[in-house]
């Protein structure tokens, strides 16, 4: 099982009735739970302040990562991935 690292997604969920994330959801199964996870904790909709923060956030991230670091990010994944 690909997911053996990852106890939330290979495990029963009781809050979900006991579904294994890994195989109710398969390859998409971490962006499954987050969203599910997020959308029970948050409700469905953000409020506009909090979009705003987001927004803000989002807008300035690449002030705060330099491309140092993203040829860091990069390289990583490319030795990750066998490439």
């Amino acid at each position: 099982m690909p997911y053996c690292c990852f106890t939330s997604l290979a495990k029963p969920d009781p809050s979900y009735q006991g579904a294994i994330f890994a195989d109710v959801a398969g390859e998409a199964a971490f962006v499954t739970r987050i969203r599910a996870v997020i959308l029970r904790d948050t409700g469905a909709a953000i409020s506009p302040f909090n979009a705003w923060i987001l927004l803000q956030g989002l807008d300035t991230l690449s002030l705060s990562i330099g491309t140092e670091h993203i040829d860091d990010i990069l390289d990583d994944l490319r030795e990750a991935l066998g490439d």
